[in-house]
């Protein structure tokens, strides 16, 4: 009698792994549709849509900038793509995040003409779009504006959403 009590136990046990593990793979599922069926067009739209904004400002820095600028750009691998230029990101410690310093994150900007030195960068692109994926969006604005206040900055092309500088040291 206990051993199949003991069997009538482990069926049940079997069967609520089971069942915990067809929940889940459903929630797996239907996780990953919703990604497939929500958030990915949105993604690939606003893309779509940064794309066709961008474009203009690609078609004048392969009419209006030397062949030989170097460029700094936070979308740097779509403007090597698209003219040719070579361009350079400003990388982003992780250090300050774990320390949660909002000053740590910002001091790399307020000396941001000594990257774009070192880089010997000559223009910058510039969009309100510019570090999404490094910066909280709040910070994002203050280190556009750290940025934009850095001697040697000449603006010479401008559109709704994007903005191009020549750097003179």
């Amino acid at each position: 009698l206990a051993q199949a009590i003991v069997r009538e136990g482990l069926k049940a046990v079997a069967a609520g792994m089971g069942l915990a593990g067809l929940a889940i793979a459903t929630f797996g599922a239907l996780v990953t549709f919703r990604a497939l069926t929500v958030e990915l067009p949105v993604v690939n739209a606003s893309h779509r849509t940064q794309r066709l904004e961008s474009k203009p400002v690609y078609d004048w820095i392969s009419r209006n900038l030397p062949r030989d600028a170097n460029l700094f750009a936070y979308e740097d691998t779509g403007m090597f793509l698209e003219t040719g230029r070579r361009a350079c990101r400003f990388p982003v410690s992780p250090m300050p995040f774990y320390h949660d310093s909002k000053e740590e994150l910002l001091a790399p900007y307020s000396r941001f003409s000594d990257f774009l030195r070192q880089q010997r960068v000559n223009y910058l692109l510039l969009s309100e779009r510019d570090g999404y994926s490094d910066l909280p969006a709040d910070l994002a604005v203050e280190a556009r504006k750290a940025i934009l206040a850095q001697p040697g900055l000449k603006p010479v092309y401008q559109t709704a959403s994007y903005s191009i500088y020549e750097f003179r040291p």
